[in-house]
């Protein structure tokens, strides 16, 4: 079973926005198949930010939903004896298919507070969310894990529990020494994990028609080959969408049983879905 960590330890390059948009895709996508796939798709929040969460609760501005009586930061504490799917909620996202995302609840403070004690716990504390990812895979296809802007002990865990991981990466110079501080980062975690595998490097929050980050993007491509993947320009609906605890398909729907409407950040991310399925296709 696919589980796919996004991390960069650079905030602001639209981690959550992939995390959400990618699993909207899939959902769709499975939806869509002819005959449909009957995929289920769980998101874990690992970020003590929680944009995830919050969206798929209803965002700034969109109708709330009522949240488990459970919560990640329980399990990862070892907290409460009962199973981890208790702190799992439905979605009604994305909207026009059949294939709905689950979200696993997680709050600020709670996570903040996770990382402190897991942190004191040594060895011990980079395992907690393997075990619940273990647990939750008998349950789920694919799970998409969210991270923070760090390099602590949350992110370890979610890159321990993983199959893979993917890097948004921002179209700036500062951010692109950021990357190598990651990949080194994952390196590491392969030490004690051999089976991660890196999908790509993901070129966010690309200003259209911007010479200079073409110009970097351009560097991307040259730099790593068949690491990088299609880009995710910086688009108002993105945003909009998140506000609104929607992903991007549901908040500019295509007619008909396609992913691609008129708003052009369906069409990158459904490129960018469909070449992460290649690649894990083909073993990566």
């Amino acid at each position: 079973m696919p589980v796919i960590c996004v991390a960069n330890q650079k905030g602001g390059v639209g981690k959550s926005t992939v995390t959400i948009n990618l699993a909207a895709a899939l959902a769709l996508k499975a939806s869509f198949a002819d005959p449909p796939v009957d995929l289920r798709i769980l998101v874990i929040d690992m970020d003590p930010q929680t944009n995830s969460v919050i969206t798929f609760l209803g965002g700034a501005f969109g109708e709330k939903r009522t949240p488990p009586a459970y919560q990640l930061s329980d399990f990862l504490l070892d907290e409460v004896g009962v199973p981890a799917y208790e702190a799992v909620f439905p979605t009604d996202l994305p909207r026009g298919g059949q294939v709905k995302i689950d979200c696993m609840y997680a709050q600020k403070q709670p996570l903040k507070r996770a990382r402190t004690e897991l942190q004191a716990e040594g060895i011990d504390g980079y395992s907690r969310l393997q075990a619940v990812v273990e647990e939750l895979s008998r349950d789920y296809d694919y799970i998409f894990i969210d991270t923070g802007p760090a390099d602590d002990i949350l992110v370890e865990n979610a890159l321990m529990a993983s199959t893979h991981v993917l890097i948004p990466a921002e179209a700036s110079p500062l951010a692109l020494v950021g990357v190598e501080d990651n990949l080194r980062i994952i390196e590491q975690i392969r030490k004690w994990h051999p089976d991660l595998k890196v999908l790509g490097l993901v070129p966010s929050r690309v200003q259209p028609n911007y010479t200079t980050q073409s110009m970097l993007v351009e560097h991307i491509q040259a730099t790593y080959g068949d690491l990088a993947l299609p880009i995710i320009y910086q688009r108002s609906a993105n945003y909009d969408a998140i506000s609104n605890g929607l992903d991007v398909f549901s908040y500019r729907p295509a007619r008909g049983n396609s992913l691609r409407s008129a708003e052009p950040a369906t069409g990158e991310f459904a490129d960018l879905l469909d070449e992460i399925l290649r690649k894990m296709e083909n073993g990566t």
